[in-house]
């Protein structure tokens, strides 16, 4: 019972500051996503609510000519129509402004593709194991390969970040990421 109880007020063990460090970038990383594919979402979303709303709006004139009868008193036929056709006038509304967002995200969205390209093929041409190791100062079996990872990870995206400048740090991270797969894990 003694070992048991002594066993119980060891301290459990601590993770080294590096790995807290580390654990709480990527916690607090987004996941990155394409601008064309976030141009995709706001162009589905765009089509849904203009045909909801033009859908709704239809309906509320049927209602409203008689066409379609609710059997509802005329407060209340006013009071539906009325805030069904305010709903339906923001669905619309809202559409149109997504629909804008799409055009927009889609020529941004063509364009980081278009980046995306170029940056890849100048790190195919310039980044290679042997220049990116040598640069991390990894030497082979003196490290984890999480901390492998790491060292490479930095003295890459250090070496496109001295290259283009101004670039948005997850779609860097993202396409670091795709690299070093690319690299090191063929």
């Amino acid at each position: 019972i003694v070992f048991a109880h002594e066993e119980l007020m060891m301290e459990p063990e601590t993770e080294s500051e590096d790995e807290i460090k580390n654990k709480k970038e990527f916690e607090k990383a987004p996941a990155y996503q394409k601008k064309a594919d976030k141009a995709e979402d706001y162009k589905s979303s765009a089509y849904t609510l203009i045909s909801v709303g033009f859908i709704g709006v239809i309906a509320l004139v049927l209602i409203g000519t008689g066409i379609i009868d609710l059997n509802l008193t005329k407060y209340s036929k006013f009071m539906t129509l009325g805030i069904l056709g305010l709903l339906f006038f923001i669905f619309i509304v809202t559409g149109f402004n997504a629909l804008h967002s799409y055009r927009r995200l889609k020529v941004e969205g063509d364009m980081e593709n278009q980046l995306e390209k170029e940056i890849l093929d100048w790190c195919r041409k310039n980044i290679t194991q042997k220049n990116v190791d040598e640069q991390a100062d990894i030497v082979a079996d003196l490290l984890s390969e999480e901390e492998k990872y790491f060292k490479r990870f930095e003295v890459m995206k250090k070496m496109v970040s001295n290259k283009y400048l101004n670039l948005e740090e997850v779609f860097l991270e993202k396409l670091m990421d795709d690299l070093y797969m690319e690299l090191f894990q063929s």
